[in-house]
């Protein structure tokens, strides 16, 4: 649905190799934080940037669980 953050996010939840991970994570980090800035503002964007923040929810929550550092 958001092509610009979301293949980046998809790579990370289907990611099985655990010494892949942290690699996936920052780079759909960077896709998020990128995209971000561009939608910044307006109601347009406003269900990309609750999918973004469950997404940013969800991938903190499992670098916790893996033990990444934050």
């Amino acid at each position: 649905m958001f092509p610009a953050w979301q293949h980046a996010y998809d790579a990370v939840l289907q990611e099985t190799d655990r010494s892949l991970l942290f690699l996936r994570i920052e780079v759909a980090e960077s896709a998020i934080r990128i995209r971000l800035d561009a939608i910044r503002t307006g109601d347009a964007n406003r269900s990309e940037r609750n999918a973004i923040a469950d997404a940013i929810t969800h991938l903190d929550s499992l670098k916790r669980r893996l033990g990444f550092q934050m």
